[in-house]
């Protein structure tokens, strides 16, 4: 919910600490990837080339389109028994115009 790209290695260490992906878990790092690209939640993209290539992560259009920011939030802050509002800048952002 940063808003802009988010590079491989902060994306698989939210997913394991969320308890969503096993941090070691390559196989399923395939399948999330292919599955969320597929239905057009998560856009990802190489940056670079060889050694130095980088896969960054975004939202894809289905996720900023039909997926509210609030309901993310509130999922997250439930799953990691929060309140939405302890990540102060992502709660601001989704509640505003509300």
């Amino acid at each position: 919910m940063s808003g802009g790209p988010v590079k491989e290695d902060d994306m698989w260490k939210f997913l394991s600490e969320c308890g969503l992906l096993e941090e070691n878990d390559y196989a399923g790092r395939k399948s999330f990837i292919s599955a969320t690209t597929k239905q057009m939640y998560l856009l990802h993209t190489k940056v670079g080339d060889g050694e130095l290539a980088r896969n960054v992560f975004e939202w894809g259009k289905r996720a900023t389109e039909e997926v509210p920011k609030i309901f993310l939030l509130n999922k997250m802050a439930e799953a990691l028994d929060k309140t939405p509002d302890h990540w102060y800048e992502q709660y601001k952002e989704a509640t505003e115009g509300t």
